[in-house]
């Protein structure tokens, strides 16, 4: 038995961690976001690219465990959020997740309460260069606030709510 076991412990060892690079999910509901975060879980270590769009973030627990999920993805180049309804959670959390990133595109759309002040914090040493940001808080002023506008000097396109 001791001789089975080791020899599927070395076969075992010889299988590939599946990665993935790019992944887009389309349309959810709360009783998804706990699958969503396990799903991103599994291919943090080599997802490069993350787009949710029509998301649905109603309850904070769910909003947490999600944004942890994507904290873990230390190869994330791109980034976009969009929710169906405003997303009154993910501000909290968008901060922590996004920092050290070295985001090229950041894409984010109906967060409630995201501040020029988060933005900035998340866009500082970024290599960022699109960057599109359609949220209730978020207007053509604000990014002049807060250091922004130093990031506007590398970007080579903006998306801007007037």
């Amino acid at each position: 038995m001791k001789e089975i076991s080791r020899t599927d412990l070395i076969e075992n060892s010889r299988w590939r961690q599946l990665k993935m690079d790019k992944m887009t999910i389309v349309g959810s509901d709360n009783d998804d976001c706990e699958v969503i975060s396990k799903i991103v879980n599994h291919f943090s270590t080599s997802l490069r690219e993350l787009c949710f769009r029509h998301i649905c973030m109603d309850f904070g627990l769910y909003c947490e465990e999600f944004w942890d999920a994507i904290r873990e993805c230390q190869q994330l180049r791109q980034f976009q959020y969009q929710t169906c309804h405003l997303d009154s959670f993910s501000h909290m959390h968008l901060l922590e997740a996004l920092s050290g990133k070295n985001l090229i595109t950041l894409e984010l759309g109906g967060i409630e309460y995201l501040s020029s002040s988060i933005l900035s914090k998340v866009l500082i040493n970024t290599p960022i260069r699109n960057l599109a940001i359609v949220c209730p808080s978020i207007n053509f002023h604000s990014y002049l606030q807060n250091g922004i506008d130093k990031v506007l000097r590398r970007l080579e396109t903006l998306l801007i709510q007037v």
